[in-house]
């Protein structure tokens, strides 16, 4: 999402040079200082190094304008400058406070995974569940697969052998340590599978290790995907990988990474933003359907991938996964906070997702039951669009979160920006501009609402 450049009004000019203070535009010839007055905030819209920059224009010199504060980067020809006139810390408020005033009828819609009976008895007594995070109001609730491995390495520990059908690749070595999984040699690339396929599958689990820092680090990442040869024999030369890991040496510049391993040569597929801290643990959730690949973490859906070109020979009979060692740098001994570890690790076969009618949403929104399921449910259902960070630095905030939103080329973006601006001249004091304002989003297109699937089900 981004700011309203058509509701509220602005003006764009083509510097000719500059400073990090002042900005030399010919456009300006002739015109008066108070039209600096009138529209004082400026940003530079083509520094991408330092972008989205406010600064307030305090003088107008003939064709140069002069700021109050320096931008982080020298102005230079043929910088694009816009001029507005309202602080950019009101744009910010004013699309937080139009969220909840358009919601429901305009929402971001997310599926997540409730894993039903993973660590409970078939069919138990206790049906209810607390809603995946980020889903306010659910709209349908599916049966997705079958549990086909459960593993919480609740056994004696060993630096030889993790045991219950995991088996190392030739010269690694993992094992159980306080019922986890580690790999003992702590060698980059050390790798440890199943012999169960899963064509289309879901994982999930629980992961920890050093993840604050882009070359000192130690994480462990999923593999997925992975070939075989006509033997059985595994492929380390191709396959997927998902896995955590800080993108800054800051402790939180973290993202979660969709990687390929194409003929030996790894790169990125994707990435999204996601805080990484040493020593805690992160559920990670991994969905591939045919071409589709999903990541969640900590219940939130942070990737959304499609396999095209030639990324779809990941499709072809590669059905092993496992988990690898990824070391970088020298993070220290692999204990304590330094340690790598996999913990409560549970696998299904997807399925066509087949709608599950019974189940009921609670009158406070907070939890759900769901009767007579077993294995995984997919539960879809809708949220409020993601809120602003706030300024700071007089930097205007763009909307950088990798959870799905409602694209600008919706007829929805209009009505939400129309709403927006109104909330920004209630911010202004301007009552008449901003009750027309709203009058004119309350006439505009809004999402349709999802049909509503269960029985029983309550809002």
């Amino acid at each position: 999402m981004g700011p309203d450049r058509v509701t509220s009004g602005y003006r764009t000019y083509t510097a000719d040079s500059g400073s990090t203070t002042t900005a030399v535009i010919g456009g300006l010839s002739g015109i008066g200082s108070d039209y600096i007055l009138a529209l004082p905030w400026a940003v530079n819209n083509t520094d991408l190094s330092v972008p989205f920059e406010f600064r307030r224009a305090i003088e107008l010199s003939g064709t140069t304008v002069t700021f109050a504060n320096a931008f982080g980067a020298a102005i230079a020809g043929s910088d694009e400058i816009e001029f507005y006139a309202y602080r950019p810390s009101d744009f910010t408020t004013a699309l937080n406070r139009a969220i909840p005033a358009v919601w429901p009828s305009i929402y971001r819609y997310l599926t997540s995974h409730l894993i039903t009976h993973a660590s409970r008895a078939e069919g138990g007594s206790n049906r209810l569940y607390g809603l995946p995070r980020n889903i306010r109001r659910v709209a349908r609730v599916s049966h997705s697969g079958s549990l086909s491995l459960r593993d919480l390495f609740d056994r004696a520990a060993s630096t030889t052998d993790p045991g219950n059908g995991w088996s190392a690749a030739s010269g690694d070595t993992f094992g159980v340590i306080a019922e986890e999984l580690y790999c003992v040699s702590d060698v980059d690339g050390d790798y440890v599978t199943r012999t169960e396929k899963l064509k289309d599958g879901v994982i999930e689990f629980n992961v920890r290790g050093v993840l604050a820092h882009n070359t000192n680090y130690r994480t462990i990442a999923l593999i997925f995907r992975h070939a075989e040869d006509y033997a059985g024999a595994l492929d380390h030369n191709n396959y997927l990988v998902v896995r955590l890991l800080s993108a800054t040496t800051a402790a939180s510049g973290g993202v979660v990474d969709l990687r390929k391993v194409d003929g030996g040569t790894e790169s990125s597929l994707t990435t999204a933003a996601v805080t990484t801290t040493n020593a805690v643990n992160y559920t990670v959730r991994v969905e591939w359907i045919g071409a589709r690949i999903r990541v969640w973490v900590d219940d939130v859906q942070l990737i959304d991938y499609a396999l095209t070109g030639p990324n779809a020979k990941y499709l072809d009979n590669a059905s092993r996964w496992g988990f690898r060692n990824d070391l970088g740098g020298t993070p220290g001994a692999n204990t304590g906070t330094t340690a790598g570890r996999i913990d409560s690790v549970y696998s299904f076969d997807s399925r066509t997702a087949i709608p599950w009618r019974d189940w009921r949403a609670s009158a406070d929104e907070e939890t759900i039951q769901i009767n007579g399921a077993s294995g995984i449910m997919t539960i879809e259902g809708m949220e409020m669009l993601t809120a602003f960070a706030a300024d700071g630095a007089q930097t205007l905030v763009t909307d950088t979160t990798a959870i799905l939103e409602i694209p600008t080329t919706s007829p929805a973006w209009l009505t939400y920006i129309t709403e927006a601006a109104a909330q920004l001249y209630v911010l202004l004091g301007y009552q008449e501009l901003a009750a027309q304002a709203h009058a004119q989003a309350l006439s505009l297109p809004r999402m349709a609402q999802p049909q509503m699937s269960a029985r029983g089900a309550q809002w």
